[in-house]
């Protein structure tokens, strides 16, 4: 999996699972609200909001780190990922929507 010139990859949980087969390096990041993300959020995400993405992702993670994001309906979450291809990140996936998810849950 790889992103392209025109943007980030939008990537189903089936496609993700079998990317974990061959990869553990990653981060999933949800941009949702904070209330949101306390309520329900996928297993070992991590929290930034989208509106502080750009600041976030330049502290936290190199341009080649694997990105993972979702968010409640999957418009957040693309934007989030094209502002991320932008800044020169090479390995940016868009998860879309939380209740696509399959996986586990888990609340704070």
């Amino acid at each position: 999996m790889s992103t392209n010139c025109m943007g980030p990859n939008r990537v189903t949980y089936r496609a993700y699972v079998n990317f974990l087969y061959k990869n553990l390096n990653h981060v999933i990041i949800d941009v949702r609200t904070e209330e949101d993300y306390k309520y329900k959020r996928i297993v070992g995400s991590v929290w930034i909001p989208i509106y502080d993405m750009m600041r976030e992702a330049e502290r936290l993670y190199a341009k080649d780190m694997i990105i993972f994001l979702y968010c409640e309906t999957g418009a957040k979450s693309k934007v989030a990922s094209t502002l991320l291809v932008s800044m020169g990140y090479t390995q940016v996936y868009d998860l879309g929507a939380i209740q696509n998810w399959r996986g586990e849950f888990e609340r704070i």
